[in-house]
């Protein structure tokens, strides 16, 4: 019998510009995003806009 096992990762493709949420809280708040900035998620200035950016990730809360 052959087995074969795979390791399967979950992949993230992020592009500079898009936002994440870093917290729970008001959505139009710019402290519970992040921004990534081509290389690291940083604190956004500005929350983002319907005119802003293309894609918006959330991420989980540990609790």
């Amino acid at each position: 019998m052959l087995l074969i096992a795979a390791n399967v990762t979950l992949l993230s493709a992020q592009t500079t510009g898009d936002y994440r949420t870093s917290a729970t809280g008001n959505w139009s708040s710019a402290s519970i995003w992040e921004r990534y900035n081509g290389s690291a998620w940083v604190g956004a200035s500005v929350a983002p806009s319907s005119a802003g950016a293309g894609v918006v990730f959330y991420k989980e809360y540990a609790r």
